[in-house]
């Protein structure tokens, strides 16, 4: 190749990343980078070799999340959440918590703790919600918000400046302070970087980060890490060869912290669960950041940082954790099962017709945009967990005509030997 060749091939070689170059720089060194490490980096960020922190795609100022209020365009939205689609999310919810609140004969220190709470839109609508459905007797259930992301959490204290809410900037999975009330997560799990494994003919292969070319890393195929073999011990799940599944230590941490955290009360955990056992994980971002919407785009190089990367969830490990601490499975169903038991479609008559904007804090109630989270709610669960309660009780998100009545008691306790998910 001649000087001016490589000089035209250089200048036309695309500039990656600097998370990518972090990866890359531990790659050269010897480093085995596994799929778990990575999705930290690209969504947490890390340190380069001058010692200065990159932020990634959550601790930095490129996760756009849409909204209701119209004010963000779908086309620059990174994903919408549950919450962006509809306030009658939020007021489901509050539905249910009020519910919860009552069961637990209304005790003076309730406290919601909303674990990743976004642009804080799904705390406004709740707060909103119990103003409506309880005129005034909940007064005293407070409001905390755990988030770790600089940048959302300047977006929430701007949404909800006007609402009793507190704030603690830290890992959800790190949370530890005593509780009574409710923790409630929707679509956080999934943002918990993961291991991935696969099972093949002679046991389980992990997967690795490689090198690869000038725009895409490679996958590599290892024996999982000691750590992620242990944790089959507790767990043995039974999938076909060939077929992945996530083990998310991270959030199992989380389940073990918000079990030992809860003095009394209950656990709410909206996410998606496991569909493709062949593509647990998934990378998307807004359309206009200029590469598609794709499946190995989690591997790109130049855009490492921008786009997010989430991690089907897999729900019996965290019911397993959660009895180990002293939590039982109050409700396992579907979210439109769950949307369906508080009544959805009853508030959306209820608040069209009043058509009061000061009842939603200034979010309409759109036909449009309601279906859209009906739509969204395709491959959503949720998990309901309770500790010192009645375990009889039946809550109104498992009171439903939706819920396949065939998975209410998948989930096998440890009492009767390894648990295992039939799928």
């Amino acid at each position: 190749m001649s000087i001016t060749e490589r000089f035209f091939h250089e200048r036309q070689k695309p500039e990656i990343s600097p998370l990518a170059h972090i990866v890359e720089g531990r790659i050269n060194a010897g480093r085995q980078i596994s799929f778990k490490e990575y999705m930290d980096i690209a969504l947490y960020g890390g340190i380069d070799k001058e010692g200065i922190f990159i932020p990634g795609f959550y601790s930095g100022n490129s996760v756009t999340i849409g909204d209701n209020d119209r004010q963000i365009d779908a086309g620059k939205a990174d994903f919408i959440t549950s919450p962006e689609c509809s306030p009658l999310f939020g007021f489901c919810i509050a539905k249910q918590v009020l519910e919860m609140w009552e069961l637990m004969d209304k005790p003076e220190d309730f406290t919601i703790v909303e674990m990743g709470a976004g642009n804080g839109t799904l705390a406004h609508d709740i707060l909103y919600g119990l103003k409506y459905l309880d005129r005034g007797t909940s007064d005293s259930i407070r409001y905390l918000i755990v988030e770790n992301s600089p940048t959302l959490i300047a977006k929430q204290r701007q949404k909800l400046k006007d609402l009793p809410v507190n704030f603690v900037q830290q890992s959800a999975v790190e949370f530890n302070h005593e509780i009574t009330g409710v923790f409630l997560s929707n679509e956080l799990v999934d943002a918990l970087p993961t291991h991935i494994v696969r099972r093949c003919k002679k046991g389980w292969e992990e997967l690795y980060i490689g090198k690869g070319g000038a725009q895409i890393f490679a996958e590599d195929w290892k024996v999982p890490e000691a750590m992620v073999l242990d944790s089959f011990d507790s767990y043995a799940p039974e999938v076909n060869i060939g077929s992945m599944i996530p083990i998310n230590l991270n959030g199992r941490k989380w389940m073990e912290n918000m079990a030992k955290s809860l003095r009394r009360g209950y656990i709410i955990t909206f996410d998606y669960e496991i569909e493709d056992r062949k593509i647990p994980l998934r990378a998307f971002s807004a359309e206009d950041k200029g590469f598609k919407k794709r499946y190995h785009a989690y591997r790109d190089k130049q855009h490492l940082g921008e786009f997010d990367i989430t991690s089907d969830v897999d729900f019996q490990p965290l019911a397993n954790i959660g009895e180990k601490n002293g939590l039982v499975v109050l409700g396992d169903v579907t979210q439109g099962g769950f949307l369906q038991g508080t009544e959805f479609h009853k508030l959306r008559d209820e608040l069209s017709l009043l058509n009061d904007l000061a009842i939603t804090g200034g979010r309409g109630i759109d036909f449009m945009r309601t279906g859209r989270l009906l739509q969204k709610s395709s491959g959503m669960r949720v998990l309901i967990q309770g500790k010192d309660i009645d375990e009889d009780q039946v809550l109104l998100g498992v009171k439903n005509v939706y819920h396949d009545l065939e998975t209410e008691k998948r989930f096998k306790p440890l009492s009767q030997g390894t648990p295992v998910l039939g799928r």
